[in-house]
């Protein structure tokens, strides 16, 4: 995952208004910008199967417990051990979250499942559904749960945990992005964007440096998403 220094982020006292942060001082938001595309894209590079992490049994049984229910309702349907061995296969990696304290777990539905019919497949967007947890003394916690792409860490930070960015295709032409504040017990969304640019780009030679050259962000209020 990767970490950036965000300039003109959610300004003025209108947004302010509109995403309940009256109590956020201006120079935290005035001094703050958009992550790049290419930098949400990046941090998607770092995956592995989550049978390939060192956690426990446990903790495997946590994650499922978390997991398996979205699972069963949105990928195709499997026996038993299947549905197990899907888990197993689903992407993962640890994140850092926090300055001192132990690495959370990102648990995403993309995989490494060329060829599996069984796979779960993200929405035709390409926006997978992925889960943060938090793993203490055996237990996993859902900290934030989404349907998108790129998780950018924010120097700023809220109850210990750094604020983060992650975007989603809503249709051709159109990027959502939103930032997301810790309040204590899971991550909810404090700004939202969309970025605009031509469906002309997607065929260019480097359609993600167009699309930060070139595209549009225009601030708006965040919606809640189911």
């Amino acid at each position: 995952m990767c970490s950036t220094l965000l300039a003109s982020f959610c300004l003025g006292p209108v947004s302010r208004t509109a995403f309940g942060q009256s109590n956020v001082p201006d120079t935290e938001i005035n001094k703050q910008s958009w992550p790049t595309i290419s930098s949400l894209a990046a941090s998607d590079r770092g995956w592995q199967r989550l049978s390939e992490l060192q956690l426990s049994e446990r903790e495997r049984s946590e994650v499922q417990l978390i997991i398996a229910p979205w699972m069963r309702k949105h990928c195709p349907k499997v026996t038993a051990d299947e549905g197990k061995k899907r888990i197993e296969s689903v992407s993962s990696e640890f994140v850092q979250l926090q300055s001192t304290e132990p690495k959370q777990l990102a648990v995403s539905e993309i995989g490494d499942w060329e060829g599996d019919s069984n796979s779960c497949p993200c929405h035709p967007n390409l926006n997978c559904h992925t889960w943060i947890l938090s793993l203490s003394e055996n237990r996993a916690t859902a900290l934030l749960e989404y349907s998108g792409f790129g998780l950018v860490l924010l120097k700023t930070s809220s109850h210990g945990f750094f604020d983060v960015v992650t975007a989603s295709n809503t249709r051709l032409g159109m990027i959502e992005l939103r930032a997301w504040k810790f309040d204590g017990e899971h991550y909810s969304p404090f700004c939202c964007a969309a970025k605009s640019f031509s469906p002309a780009v997607i065929d260019s030679e480097s359609p993600i440096d167009e699309i930060d050259r070139a595209g549009r962000i225009s601030e708006h209020p965040c919606k809640i998403v189911p």
